[in-house]
């Protein structure tokens, strides 16, 4: 939760914390976190990138 705290006092930017949450979220498989329009513009390298 470094990171949280970090975005909260304007050390690093929200996209940092999405990138965090992504990996997160395909670590323990929850698809459906990846499926949503949260990540959708970061989803399509993802995908790209680790299925093809």
């Amino acid at each position: 939760m470094k990171n949280v705290d970090k975005y909260e006092q304007g050390k690093i930017s929200i996209k940092v914390i999405k990138n965090m949450l992504r990996k997160l979220a395909f670590k323990y498989k929850e698809y459906y976190l990846l499926d949503s329009y949260y990540f959708f513009y970061l989803n399509y390298y993802y995908y790209y990138y680790y299925w093809y």
